[in-house]
C-alpha cells in the first residue's frame, strides 16, 4: 500500500516516522508546503486551494492522510467531494477525547484562527462539548517575543501561559527536567482518575544529564533528535508510563493569528523608532519596550546574552502551591 502524508511542517514529518516504525511494510510520499505555511490566517477559500494544490503528487496513493488540523477542519470535505475514489484520513481537534476525560468541565484548544472559526470545530464542540467550557488562549505575543530574541521573557510567558491554560507539568530551561519525575507525576495523577494531562515544553528545555553541556555538546548530543524538544519529551513519556503522548508545535499556531491593535501600533513605534535612530546614524542598537516607552538599547547589551526566570520567581511559586509539576 502506498501512503500519501500532507502537512505544512515538521508534524508530518513526525507522522511519517512513527508510521513506518509501526507499518513498515508500506510505502510513504511526503507533501510538505513550507512555502505558503503557516495556513492558519488563511480564508477556507485560500486553504482549500493551496491543499487541493500541495496533494496533487499524492493523488496515486491508496490513502492520503492529513496532518494539519487547519487543513482538515477546512479542506477534508471539498477533497473528498472532489476526488471520491481516494481515501482521506484527517486530524482534527481531539474535541471527543478531551471532552470524555474532562473532570472539571473544561477544554483548553490550541490552534489556528482557521480551525477555531471552521465549521468543522463547530460541529465537534455542539456534538461532544456542548456543555464544556472551551478555553482557546491567544499565544501570538509568544511568536513576537521568540522573533526578538527575548528568550527570557518568553520563558516567563510560557510559565504564565501554560498556568493559565491549566497545564499539569511545566518545563523550562532553568529548571532541567527528570523524565521520571514527570512520569511519577502523571502516573500519580492516573491513580486519581485523571485520565490525561498537559505538558507545556519550553523551546530551550534540557534534560537533567544535558544542564552543564555547552553548546557545542548540546548540539553534538542531540544531533539524531527529530523534531523540536518536545517530540523527544513525548517519547520518553511514552516510554516511561506506556501512555499516548500527543504534541503540538505552538510556534505554527502563534503566527497564523491575525495581529491585534495592540500589535499593529507597537510594531508602527518600534519602526519609527528605528528609522529615526538610522537617520541620527545610530547603529549598533536595538528598539526596546521599557516601562511603556520606545528606546535604544546597545546590541553589546543583549548579544549572547539569556534573560533567565528567577526559581524563586512568585508566578513559579504559586504555581508550584497549585501542584503544578516542575520536573526537577
Amino acid at each position: 500500500m502506498k501512503i500519501g502524508i500532507f502537512d505544512t511542517g515538521t508534524g508530518g514529518e513526525l507522522v511519517a516516522k512513527r508510521l513506518k516504525e509501526l507499518l513498515p511494510q508500506h510505502s510513504y510520499i511526503m507533501a510538505i508546503d513550507r512555502e505558503h505555511a503557516p495556513y492558519g490566517n488563511r480564508s477556507p477559500e485560500e486553504i482549500i486551494a493551496l491543499t487541493n494544490a500541495a496533494i496533487q503528487p499524492l493523488l496515486s496513493c491508496d490513502i492520503i492522510i492529513l496532518a494539519c488540523n487547519t487543513a482538515t477542519t477546512n479542506a477534508l470535505k471539498q477533497l473528498q467531494q472532489l476526488y471520491p475514489d481516494v481515501r482521506f484520513i484527517g486530524f482534527e481537534p481531539m474535541i471527543k477525547s478531551a471532552a470524555a476525560s474532562t473532570r472539571s468541565h473544561r477544554i483548553t484548544l490550541l490552534a489556528t484562527n482557521a480551525t477555531k472559526q471552521s465549521q468543522r470545530l463547530r460541529t465537534l464542540i455542539s456534538d461532544y462539548a456542548s456543555d464544556i467550557r472551551i478555553d482557546a488562549p491567544d499565544t501570538r505575543a509568544w511568536a513576537r517575543m521568540i522573533d526578538q530574541g527575548l528568550a527570557g521573557d518568553i520563558a516567563l510567558d510560557e510559565v504564565l501561559a501554560s498556568v493559565a491554560g491549566g497545564s499539569d507539568v511545566i518545563i523550562i530551561p532553568e529548571i532541567p527536567y527528570r523524565i521520571e519525575a514527570i512520569a511519577e507525576h502523571l502516573l500519580e495523577r492516573r491513580k486519581k482518575g485523571k485520565h490525561f494531562s498537559v505538558i507545556a515544553v519550553a523551546e530551550g528545555a534540557v534534560s537533567f544529564s544535558e544542564k552543564d553541556m555547552n553548546k557545542k555538546a548540546l548540539k553534538e548530543a542531540r544531533k539524531s533528535m527529530v523534531g523540536s524538544i518536545g517530540y523527544r519529551v513525548a517519547g520518553e513519556i511514552e516510554a516511561a508510563t506506556g501512555a499516548d503522548a500527543r504534541v503540538t508545535v505552538l510556534g505554527y499556531l502563534q503566527r497564523g493569528g491575525t495581529p491585534s491593535g495592540y500589535d499593529r501600533i507597537l510594531a508602527t513605534r518600534f519602526g519609527a523608532a528605528a528609522a529615526e535612530f538610522a537617520a541620527e546614524e545610530r547603529y549598533g542598537v536595538m528598539t526596546a519596550l521599557q516601562q511603556g516607552g520606545i528606546t535604544a538599547v546597545p546590541l553589546s547589551k543583549v548579544a549572547d546574552k539569556v534573560k533567565k526566570v528567577p526559581e524563586d520567581h512568585p508566578m513559579i511559586r504559586a504555581a508550584w502551591d497549585v501542584g503544578t509539576c516542575f520536573a526537577g
